[in-house]
């Protein structure tokens, strides 16, 4: 059973689920406070959580191994914890929103490796903990769907990952709407790189407003993010835009593309290059920038 590890006050459910962890530690208590040092490794199998209104999260086998475990502070409430890692999954889905109403995203994947090249954990001011992470990570046979988005699939072979740096507040809300709430944001996401194979994605610009940022996630506000460069290998995109009448749809193959710099926390320009073939075998070739705080920018024809 995983429910009864976790605290009372997490609003979390656990349907289902086995869970192992063993830990080797050496913990020693001084008048500076404690220190410890040591590994650990936690397994979970067939596992689901639920977590309304944030949603939910299965997978069939996930393990998170960390080694060189080293932490200190004046107590346990007050310890800081430095340490590297790995994490493997198979056969994972998330949810992201609540599950009767409009969701704001769903995800599956056939495996993930992450590297945790640096992880800590720290308390901070107002009660807590601060989380810093970075490393690498591989996502194979992602499938996923954003309806609100406008993204109706998105299906890729391969994801890989520079993480420079992931840093965030972990806490439960306290007071009014946030009483009893997970809050892990804001956050800020730096990538170093992203590449994308075989991405096939079909969306869809509706004429009924299904195309929008839905709330109602329980998650706070969205990360501030900085890409050093995406790039995207041997693509297809599907697009309807049914805004017009009689409504109009195109389909793109083999793409390749490239962003550069790009911010969602200040407003500056990132640059893009992108090919495509279309249906009649004409070939597609953009370049430009693009501005996604205020989603304005510029393009241009090769």
């Amino acid at each position: 059973a995983v429910r009864p590890w976790l605290p009372a006050t997490l609003p979390v459910e656990v349907p289902s689920g086995r869970a192992s962890l063993t830990v080797q530690a050496d913990v020693r208590s001084g008048q500076d406070g404690l220190t410890a040092s040591g590994s650990g490794n936690l397994a979970l199998h067939s596992i689901r959580m639920v977590s309304e209104p944030v949603g939910e999260f299965a997978a069939e086998d996930l393990e998170v191994g960390l080694t060189g475990i080293q932490a200190a502070g004046s107590g346990l409430a007050g310890l800081t914890i430095r340490a590297e890692g790995r994490v493997r999954g198979t056969t994972l889905r998330a949810r992201m929103g609540e599950q009767t109403g409009s969701t704001a995203g769903e995800a599956a994947a056939g495996e993930i490796q992450v590297t945790l090249e640096r992880l800590g954990l720290a308390p901070r001011q107002g009660g807590g903990r601060t989380l810093t992470a970075g490393g690498r990570a591989v996502i194979r046979g992602l499938q996923a769907s954003a309806p609100g988005y406008g993204v109706n699939t998105l299906n890729v072979q391969e994801i890989r990952a520079d993480v420079g740096s992931v840093t965030g507040n972990l806490g439960l809300g306290a007071t009014g709407e946030d009483q009893g709430l997970l809050r892990p944001a804001p956050y800020r996401l730096r990538l170093r790189s992203i590449e994308v194979d075989q991405p096939q994605v079909q969306a869809v610009r509706a004429g009924d407003g299904r195309a929008r940022t839905p709330g109602g996630t329980g998650v706070s506000d969205m990360p501030s993010v900085r890409l050093d460069q995406l790039v995207l290998r041997n693509g297809r995109v599907g697009f309807r835009d049914e805004t017009v009448q009689p409504a109009w749809s195109a389909e793109w193959t083999q793409v390749e593309g490239m962003i550069e710099g790009l911010e969602t926390d200040r407003d500056v320009p990132a640059s893009f290059r992108l090919s495509a073939t279309e249906s009649d075998g004409a070939q597609v070739r953009l370049h430009g920038q693009l501005r996604p705080v205020t989603w304005s920018g510029e393009v241009h024809a090769d």
